[in-house]
């Protein structure tokens, strides 16, 4: 037997053992399709309404510096936390002020606990 065939040979007895399974599975796909909002007809008056407050609002009280939280995503994103914060006191009938307060103290201690600090664990005083 020439060499060549005998190197052919172990190829084909490799082949052989690390065969690919056949995959029997069926794999099902699907296409979500969202409903569209309705398309506003172009004869229907459109109204902008922008909510602001008054200019003296927009500045700091204690340091008279302009308040601009939310002028990029940053601000935003940190507004939004303040606003949860606020909106979860008030559902677990904490008065948001004082439940902030208290944050910030606690925050002040070395490694708090956290789950100790959410508002449903939280009993102050002074609840709504």
């Amino acid at each position: 037997m020439p060499s060549g065939e005998l190197f052919n040979e172990a190829e084909e007895i490799v082949e052989q053992a690390y065969e690919p399974a056949v995959d029997d599975s069926e794999t099902i796909t699907y296409t979500r399709r969202k409903k569209r909002a309705e398309k506003i007809a172009d004869d229907i008056r459109r109204e902008r309404v922008i909510h602001d407050i008054a200019e003296k609002d927009k500045f700091c009280d204690c340091c008279d510096h302009p308040l601009h939280l939310s002028q990029n995503a940053k601000g935003a994103k940190a507004s939004a936390i303040l606003y949860s914060i606020v909106e979860c006191a008030k559902t677990n009938g904490l008065v948001p002020y004082d439940y902030i307060v208290y944050l910030l103290e606690a925050f002040t201690h070395p490694n708090p606990n956290i789950e100790q600090l959410l508002p449903w664990n939280v009993k102050l005083n002074n609840g709504l």
